[in-house]
């Protein structure tokens, strides 16, 4: 779930560089089709979940699918937690 690219050698380079996410955050379209995905397999609905990083981008987590999940908007620890 960490991103392969990210090494001890590169990371003031690119994790520590101001914007480092936004150049390997998933686009919004690809983002909601995933979300979308993921709740019809559970059949709950996709406004009580958001779709969150396992590992943050900006500690160094990969960009892809494996390193997603769904996180409940309610509970002890929700998605605004």
């Amino acid at each position: 779930m960490v991103n392969p690219r990210i090494t001890q050698n590169n990371i003031q380079t690119a994790v520590c560089r101001r914007g480092w996410t936004r150049t390997v955050h998933p686009s919004r379209n690809v983002t909601d089709a995933i979300k979308r995905n993921l709740v019809a397999d559970r059949r709950v609905s996709p406004r009580d979940y958001e779709l969150d990083h396992i590992v943050p981008l900006d500690l160094g987590g990969a960009p892809d699918l494996r390193n997603l999940m769904l996180q409940s908007r309610a509970g002890a620890c929700d998605a605004h937690m």
